[in-house]
């Protein structure tokens, strides 16, 4: 009965292990995208954060959500990569700063000055009217690559300041716990191999303390041998 309790204990221990090493998985990723994103809105507060030339940002509005399958809504992650010197022609979807506001909409005209495309011109998907500002190559950081739905809802909440609690005290907590568990099994498993040692000795002190008994009865058995009558 008390092996299965231990199994059971150990069992306990072990799931609970699992699951605060797969929630530090889950939560750690987030963490470092949070840490970064804040390091470098406060290094570049006027650009984007990138990671290894790709810009992911999050979709705030429903401007190029035109009802096709494949269209980018509020609320999904899309990745931007740098523009660097590519050429961009009419039908790209770019991404440009404006009033230091990253805005994601597509090229539907560029006017050339001096045989050069100078002039973006760009609507969003399901806007009516195009934007009615000037856009430039200085303006624009980069190009649309691939979105991920509504990804972006995820990062928005862990943003916020009882996202950031979550996301830093839950891999903490867990690590905590695991820790905490680690070592209540450690030390269960040492008090029980303990036990059974000191059972053990205990046991073999017993047959030395018999085996003696026997020895010294037998040593006074040979000294005082049984006298017989005449």
């Amino acid at each position: 009965m008390k092996t299965e309790n231990c199994g059971k204990k150990n069992l306990k221990n072990k799931c609970l292990s699992l699951l605060g090493i797969v929630l530090c998985v889950l939560f750690l990723p987030i963490l470092i995208f949070n840490i970064t994103v804040l390091i470098e809105m406060i290094i570049h507060p006027n650009q984007p954060t990138s990671f290894l030339g790709v810009y992911p940002l999050v979709v705030v509005t429903d401007s190029m959500d035109d009802g096709r399958e494949d269209a980018i809504r509020k609320g999904d992650l899309i990745l931007v990569d740098k523009l660097n010197d590519r050429e961009l022609k009419v039908g790209d979807i770019i991404t440009y700063m404006y009033n230091n506001i990253a805005i994601t909409h597509r090229v539907i005209r560029i006017d050339s000055i001096d045989g050069k495309p100078s002039i973006y011109v760009t609507k969003g998907d399901a806007n009516q009217l195009y934007d009615d500002w000037l856009i430039t190559k200085e303006n624009i950081i980069g190009i649309y690559d691939d979105r991920i739905p509504q990804v972006g809802r995820v990062i928005l909440f862990f943003q916020t300041p009882i996202g950031m609690v979550l996301c830093i005290g839950i891999p903490v907590v867990s690590l905590i716990l695991y820790d905490f568990m680690r070592r209540r099994t450690v030390s269960e498993i040492n008090n029980h191999v303990t036990g059974a040692l000191q059972a053990e000795i205990d046991r073999l002190k017993k047959i030395t303390g018999e085996f003696s008994e026997s020895i010294h009865q037998e040593e006074n058995s040979s000294e005082n041998p049984p006298q017989r009558n005449p």
